[in-house]
């Protein structure tokens, strides 16, 4: 948290290193970003000297930070250069006591971080302090995390991961108490931090949600629900959790609405939030119409779902690319002014988002798609994208197998159990396409 806020201030850059990432990712995004210098925990030390030393070459001080926070509780693994090496506590000692934080424009960089690369190498993403300022503002509101002043936050989405969705700032702003989990990521963990500290809000990828859910379960629902009295929300993004899993928490536990995410490294990084009551029509609907609530929308427009012609914005309730006012032109990524998401959506008439799949995944010229449509019914509606696709990659269960195996070209389709996922929880194409058979095209 010192970092977070002291690094930025200087007029210093924040780029996070995310650790479940391997050893030839990290070494790329170290060189490619130019990093000076790295503070790293006891415990990542081992993962750190697994890079390979020519890419750690433009690295001119490594900062330890000992267990528990204790002074040279550390040990230097072998491969890493001790002479460029400082212990946390007393590099912070050798600092000016007199030191006066800069003044800089607003649009200086602040933050910088890298997507997880599951179709390519890691791509950096930079944040102005103009930027990051205006996300906290907005994110601390009601609708979005709101956060109030004598609650507690467990952010469990780590602070490597595209700045812990900026919590840690929103957290600060609003003075409230936080509880990290450090290198403690199990359920079981995470459910007693909760009651601990008596926790009101968390955030997680919905398949953190359905650790804690088992895990509750496993020691009985009736035992645990008066222990989690104090924890009243939870926001959930990455992917779309499953609807089954959503009624369980709002229903089953305690009222707990499963309010939903969607952002991009691109988008620093949270670009819309759902809550489960979140306009006046609301009010009218049922429990269970209100548990279907999507993403509202920000400054958020679909495009033709060719995809690959972006004059034409598609219709309301049609699917298009989902795209994001950003007032900024870059080669392949912006389109006057807005930024292709690259993700495949439709945008109804009240606003709202209904976000589908990736648009990189359904072009018609791949010679593979990845389909990630909610089945039975989804799959089939938009078979017409799949024209000209070689292979389908899919997970389909055996009751729809056998209800539309007419419908299914077994021979186009690669039904599996498990599709490999990379160490932030996506799907890894990657790998998939280094299953396949040789020759396949892709």
């Amino acid at each position: 948290m010192e970092c977070y806020h002291a690094i930025p201030c200087m007029g210093a850059v924040l780029h996070t290193l995310n650790l479940r990432l391997g050893p030839a990712d990290l070494g790329y995004i170290i060189q490619h970003a130019n990093d000076r210098m790295i503070i790293c925990d006891f415990d990542l030390l081992k993962l750190l000297a697994q890079v390979e030393p020519s890419m750690l070459q433009g690295v001119e001080l490594l900062i330890c930070v000992g267990e528990d926070g204790v002074a040279n509780e550390w040990e230097l693994p072998t491969g890493l250069d001790s002479s460029k090496t400082i212990d946390y506590e007393e590099f912070l000692n050798s600092g000016d006591p007199e030191f006066e934080w800069p003044k800089f424009p607003e649009t200086t960089t602040m933050g910088l971080c890298y997507t997880s690369g599951t179709t390519g190498k890691p791509k950096g993403a930079a944040y102005s302090h103009r930027s990051t300022y205006l996300h906290t503002l907005v994110l601390a509101q009601g609708d979005q995390l709101c956060l109030r002043g004598y609650e507690v936050v467990l952010p469990f989405v780590p602070m490597f991961h595209v700045l812990s969705w900026c919590l840690p700032f929103a957290m600060m702003m609003g003075g409230v108490r936080s509880v990290l989990t450090s290198r403690f990521m199990d359920p079981a963990t995470m459910v007693q931090m909760i009651i601990d500290w008596k926790v009101a809000l968390s955030t997680g990828v919905p398949t953190v949600w359905r650790g804690v859910r088992n895990y509750i379960e496993q020691q009985g629902l009736e035992t645990m629900r008066p222990r989690l009295a104090s924890f009243n929300r939870l926001i959930c993004a990455g992917s779309a959790p499953p609807m089954e899993l959503m009624r369980w928490f709002f229903q089953e536990l305690l009222g707990i609405p499963h309010d939903r995410g969607w952002g991009m490294t691109e988008t620093n990084p949270v670009g819309s939030i759902a809550q489960r009551v979140c306009k006046y029509s609301d009010l009218s609907k049922t429990e269970e119409e209100t548990l279907k609530n999507v993403l509202m929308n920000t400054d958020l427009k679909a495009e033709d779902a060719d995809m690959d012609d972006f004059s034409r914005e598609a219709p309301r309730g049609e699917a298009g690319e989902l795209m994001e006012y950003f007032q900024t032109e870059a080669p392949n990524k912006f389109h006057e002014g807005w930024l292709a998401t690259g993700d495949v959506a439709k945008i109804d008439h009240e606003g709202a988002i209904v976000i589908t799949d990736r648009s990189k995944d359904v072009r018609q010229h791949l010679s593979m798609a990845f389909a990630k449509f909610q089945l039975p019914d989804d799959v089939l509606a938009p078979w017409d994208a799949y024209r000209g696709c070689r292979r389908l990659v899919g997970l389909l269960g055996l009751d729809w197998q056998k209800e539309h195996a007419v419908n299914v070209n077994t021979r186009m389709w690669e039904v599996w159990n498990a599709l490999p996922l990379t160490g932030t929880g996506k799907i890894d194409k990657k790998a998939i396409r280094a299953q396949l058979p040789l020759g396949e095209e892709m």
